[in-house]
């Protein structure tokens, strides 16, 4: 199966971003000479009703301004990256509430052939429920890259969660190519 136009996206948190899952998009875009939609995200810090008290409002303000910085070097090293290997590819940056950025993740899958990411390395990180969000709600098949990957694209092996249901046999049918 040729793939015309692929999605990543990195969730920006106070975790590690992985380097590795970059490069494997990026080289994963080039071996298939394909366009690589990048999307940063910079999900603003919910806080609820609490953020009314003023020193709550600086902290979630200071996390807030902390992951848009970070999200800009992710998105300027995707860029460069890109550009270094020759890839087709546009880089877009989203700060915005969390419920915002996951519609404008989603939005953006539904109009690629993949979506690749990276695996959460936290268990209380939100990229997993976002993760889950666009593989039940995009349409697209995804591929989810550990973050200590190292041998570049490789797909050896594809996992299925079958219930029998409709999105489960779409997904067979997705990975049928492999």
């Amino acid at each position: 199966m040729s793939y015309k136009t692929i999605h990543f996206f990195v969730n920006v948190n106070e975790t590690a971003q992985p380097n590795a899952v970059i490069d494997y998009a990026v080289e994963f875009a080039r071996r298939e000479d394909a366009h690589l939609s990048s999307l940063v995200t910079a999900q603003r810090l919910d806080l609820g009703p609490i953020r009314i008290l003023p020193l709550a409002d600086a902290v979630a303000e200071q996390i807030d301004d902390e992951r848009l910085a970070k999200a800009k070097t992710i998105a300027e090293h995707i860029e460069l990256t890109t550009r270094l290997a020759g890839v087709n590819a546009d880089c877009s940056l989203v700060h915005a509430a969390p419920d915002r950025a996951r519609k404008s993740v989603i939005a953006a899958a539904r109009l690629c052939d993949l979506v690749i990411t990276a695996q959460p390395n936290n268990l209380l990180s939100s990229d997993e429920k976002l993760i889950e969000n666009v593989m039940f709600n995009s349409g697209r098949p995804i591929l989810v890259v550990p973050p200590s990957w190292q041998s570049g694209p490789s797909l050896e092996s594809v996992v299925v969660a079958w219930d029998g249901g409709a999105h489960a046999a779409r997904a067979v049918g997705d990975a049928a190519p492999y």
